[in-house]
């Protein structure tokens, strides 16, 4: 939920256990403050977390994504989609990740006149060996 007196979005994320044994990790910060994210976890991985913080100078966040795989299931990268923007600027973001897909990428804009992101996500089939 965007909050335009704070200039910063309320997030909640509920996630399934996917992995029976991942092995995971933390990113480096993958954006700069204002600036564009594009990113996906290596090939196999999929996103199982976020971390960030904002700035109230800039009004946006930096942000880590934790990326994990596992030695029975990885991804299918000829079944990945990428969404269109699943939230306006200033309004509320819904996202559901398909059954047996898991979140494998994200993009995300800013725009300083709105002090906001929109996002899109990257999904891709889970495959068991």
């Amino acid at each position: 939920i965007h909050s335009n007196h704070h200039e910063d979005r309320r997030w909640s994320f509920v996630c399934e256990r996917t992995f029976q044994d991942p092995l995971c990790y933390f990113t480096n910060y993958v954006n700069d403050w204002d600036y564009l994210i594009h990113f996906t976890c290596g090939n196999g991985e999929a996103i199982a977390g976020f971390s960030s913080y904002h700035n109230n100078t800039t009004q946006d966040r930096k942000w880590k994504i934790y990326c994990c795989k596992d030695k029975n299931k990885c991804t299918d990268n000829n079944t990945c989609t990428w969404t269109e923007y699943v939230n306006y600027w200033d309004g509320d973001l819904f996202y559901n990740v398909p059954r047996d897909y898991v979140l494998t990428g994200v993009i995300s804009e800013h725009n300083n006149q709105v002090q906001d992101r929109r996002w899109k996500y990257q999904h891709c089939q889970l495959k068991f060996f």
